[in-house]
């Protein structure tokens, strides 16, 4: 197992970069997939995934089960970065709205998983998706245990 950096807890094992707490600034050069696990969502900022690699990626799973007292949103724009990307798995507990722009620049994503967003308000997510100019690629959108 390659450790893609000193200052970040991840691995990379058959060109997937998993990593926990923390998001790395750079990928691995053979790295498609990336698995961010405990990853408080209010950390997420517009550059993080925005050259270092992230640019390849096709594969993206956000994953915490973090509890929080602030509102816990994913900011319009933050994907932008991932031109690639077919597959995005965003797995957080604790995720309440998702601000409008959110899905911007994923015109290549094919899957959306929201499985286990139990607080997300679901009359948000209809309203991000009631423009037929978000997501046009989209053919799997998975549910399970959301609001």
């Amino acid at each position: 197992m390659q450790n893609v950096s000193s200052n970040v807890n991840c691995e990379n094992v058959n060109a997937t970069c998993m990593c926990y707490e923390n998001i790395p600034a750079e990928l691995p050069p053979n790295s498609t997939r990336v698995e961010l696990n405990c990853i408080d969502p209010m950390s997420i900022t517009n550059e993080q995934f925005r050259g270092g690699g992230w640019e390849r990626i096709t594969y993206l799973r956000l994953f915490w089960n973090g509890k929080s007292s602030k509102s816990n949103t994913l900011f319009g724009g933050i994907f932008t970065g991932l031109k690639h990307l077919t597959a995005l798995h965003i797995n957080i507990v604790s995720l309440e709205t998702l601000d409008k722009g959110v899905f911007d620049g994923l015109e290549n994503l094919t899957i959306l998983n929201l499985d286990n967003c139990w607080q997300l308000d679901f009359n948000n997510f209809l309203d991000i998706m009631s423009n037929e100019d978000v997501l046009p690629n989209l053919h799997q959108l998975s549910l399970r245990k959301t609001s």
